[in-house]
């Protein structure tokens, strides 16, 4: 089933991909996209875009999984240090997530 998971996601990512919005899966279940020159607003947008997507899976799959989205601007940034902004972005809305399933 994890591998369904990934491929499902990856899917999804790949969805939001364009010429200028580059996908890459970094890690066992981690993936980075790598968008050029992105406004805060088309940023938030496909992470919602994500996220109605991961609920809209959860109702049809045989399975329930979850997604944290972060993401940071860094026009001129040591890409590095973007990334780590949006990892760290990311883990705060993972633990709001949690806190609110909590609740």
């Amino acid at each position: 089933m994890g591998d369904r998971a990934i491929g499902k996601l990856s899917s999804m990512l790949l969805a939001e991909a364009s010429e200028s919005c580059r996908v890459y899966r970094i890690g066992g279940d981690e993936f980075v996209t790598i968008t050029d020159n992105p406004s805060p607003e088309q940023m938030s947008k496909m992470a919602a875009n994500i996220l109605q997507q991961v609920q809209e899976a959860n109702e049809s799959e045989p399975f329930l999984f979850s997604v944290a989205v972060g993401y940071a601007l860094g026009k001129g940034s040591d890409i590095l240090t973007v990334v780590k902004a949006a990892d760290e972005r990311m883990y705060a809305n993972k633990k709001r997530s949690k806190e609110s399933q909590r609740q």
